[in-house]
C-alpha cells in the first residue's frame, strides 16, 4: 500500500540506504511496487516497502525510513562498503491478450 500512494518516496530510499557494493544493482519490478537486487542476472534479494526477502530469511522493517534492517540486509547480500545504489526500472509487462 505504501508504494501506491508514496512510490517517490520508496525509490528514494533504496537509493539512499541501500548498499549494494560491485556487482550488486537495483531494478525497479511490479508496478514500481518492489525492487530486485541482482547479482548479473541471478536474484540475490527483493526489497518491499515493508520487508526485504534473501534466499530463505524475512528481514523485516521500514523500508521507507533509515534503521537496522538495512544493515541486515547489507550483511545478507554480501555488501561491503556504501557506494550508492544503481536503480534501473525493468521493462514494462507485456500485454498477453488472448485473440
Amino acid at each position: 500500500m505504501a508504494v501506491r500512494y508514496a512510490p517517490g518516496r520508496f525509490i528514494e530510499a533504496v537509493e539512499h540506504h541501500a548498499r549494494l557494493g560491485a556487482g550488486l544493482r537495483g531494478v525497479l519490478h511490479r508496478y514500481d511496487r518492489e525492487f530486485a537486487v541482482l547479482s548479473g542476472s541471478s536474484r540475490v534479494a527483493t526489497i518491499r516497502p515493508t520487508c526485504a526477502y534473501q534466499a530463505t530469511q524475512v528481514n523485516r522493517g521500514n523500508f521507507l525510513a533509515a534503521g537496522e534492517h538495512w544493515e541486515r540486509l547489507a550483511a545478507a547480500v554480501g555488501a561491503r562498503r556504501h557506494v550508492g545504489c544503481h536503480i534501473s526500472r525493468a521493462p514494462p509487462p507485456r500485454n498477453r491478450s488472448r485473440r
